[in-house]
């Protein structure tokens, strides 16, 4: 093992934030591995060290004393052994440095081999860690690739993947496209999924241990995430959004309320000349925007509902049922 292996694993560590012992713990294991395929199934390696210092490599395992030497990698005579250990006898077995002669070539390639391994797990770790607790938020991403109906869309640090099962009614992309959608689950490629989100096409170019961001565009969610995003009063909390209704790709119906009776909660969303309503629409790609203020007075709250028809009378019928609710 040379120092420029030792070099480039305090580089990466440094680079990507992977502990560096993490890094040699990882390398040594594979070291165990590759004198394994060297000295046969007959050598004993329990361990490989490598020094932090100098790059030093040692492979340590056991050999059997014996009399009569058969296999020297599995074997020493009591002679040599005893050298090792002053007492030993024959058919102990011996703890001692058993590295392959010119072992330092293949080590180097299997320790590079292990860092980049070690690299792709590091970065999975930070993209699921990132995401992981993120269903319902909404992000920004930028069209990517295409995979029969699905959208590959490329977030901050991680591709996630739109379904065409989660794309609204009539929408197109093209490549190089921004858009915004909302989290819907985020696996860590390792645990069983949730059954209720089932996998979607494009997993099957995917590694089954890559983390998977899975996006939609068809919640409700993404209409309220797009006015909050638009309009002051609602980040502020002076304007809430009480109810939304959608039917993706076609139509939204929101009702929203003000806490502070010189503020217009419907004019606010509107905004100047349709400018606030018009972002959420464009971002929708055309899809249609009511929005019509709350009230806790069922009837009135109707009559805003049918707006702009002229309402001359809200009946309530009341299910004579166990509930007595309006239905």
């Amino acid at each position: 093992m040379n120092k420029e292996v030792i070099e480039m694993i305090h580089r990466i560590g440094s680079e990507r934030s992977i502990p560096v012992d993490s890094l040699f713990d990882a390398v040594e294991n594979a070291m165990v591995t590759a004198s394994r395929k060297v000295l046969g199934p007959n050598a004993n390696v329990l361990s490989a060290k490598i020094d932090r210092e100098t790059g030093r490599l040692a492979v340590y395992g056991t050999k059997s004393v014996v009399d009569e030497l058969e296999d020297e990698r599995a074997e020493i005579l009591l002679e040599e052994a005893r050298k090792l250990k002053p007492d030993a006898q024959l058919d102990d077995d011996i703890d001692m440095e058993i590295t392959p002669p010119d072992f330092d070539r293949i080590a180097a390639q299997a320790a590079k081999q292990m860092i980049t391994q070690r690299i792709r797990e590091a970065e999975r770790e930070m993209i699921f860690a990132r995401y992981q607790g993120q269903e319902g938020r909404m992000v920004t991403g930028k069209v990517m690739r295409f995979s029969k109906g699905d959208v590959i869309v490329q977030l901050d640090n991680a591709e996630a993947i739109l379904p065409f099962k989660e794309q609204a009614m009539g929408e197109r992309f093209r490549f190089g496209d921004k858009l915004k959608a909302i989290i819907k689950e985020v696996w860590d490629g390792k645990t069983e999924r949730d059954p209720a989100v089932p996998p979607v096409k494009g997993e099957r170019r995917r590694s089954s241990k890559d983390p998977q961001i899975t996006l939609t565009r068809r919640d409700p969610k993404l209409v309220i995430a797009l006015f909050e995003e638009a309009v002051t009063e609602i980040r502020e909390g002076v304007v809430t959004i009480r109810l939304v209704a959608r039917e993706p790709g076609r139509r939204s119906k929101i009702a929203v309320l003000s806490s502070d009776s010189n503020v217009d909660a419907v004019g606010a969303c509107v905004g100047m000349k349709g400018s606030r309503v018009q972002m959420v629409v464009q971002e929708l790609q055309g899809e249609r925007i009511d929005i019509v203020e709350y009230s806790s007075d069922l009837r009135r709250f109707v009559a805003n509902s049918l707006k702009p028809a002229e309402v001359e009378s809200v009946e309530i019928l009341v299910d004579e049922g166990a509930s007595g609710a309006p239905r």
